[in-house]
């Protein structure tokens, strides 16, 4: 591949997940999800937080859908991790 024909595939990929992302965060905001959200959980003055999350989050999953990243992990850090994402998720409740 030429240099050229490797800059062209990276501006497709970049512009395809930038376009699903703006897609997702515009989906969220038409829905209502995020201002909901902070309705459900009492945190209406973090829900800047909550925004940005979506949309840093849009940008990392069109960043990371361009990489073909392997974590090499056994199966046995699945559950610690899942459990320290499920602990940490209800104290951010709780706040």
């Amino acid at each position: 591949m030429t240099t050229l024909e490797v800059l062209l595939v990276v501006f497709v990929g970049f512009a395809g997940g930038l376009a699903v992302g703006s897609g997702f965060v515009a989906f969220l905001v038409v829905l209502g999800v995020i201002p909901r959200l902070t309705q459900l959980t009492k945190t209406m003055k973090r829900i800047h937080a909550y925004e940005w999350g979506a949309v840093v989050g849009a940008i990392v999953g069109g960043w990371m859908s361009l990489r073909h990243s392997v974590w090499h992990l056994s199966k046995y850090w699945l559950a610690p991790i899942g459990l320290l994402h499920a602990y940490l998720s209800a104290c951010s409740l709780q706040r």
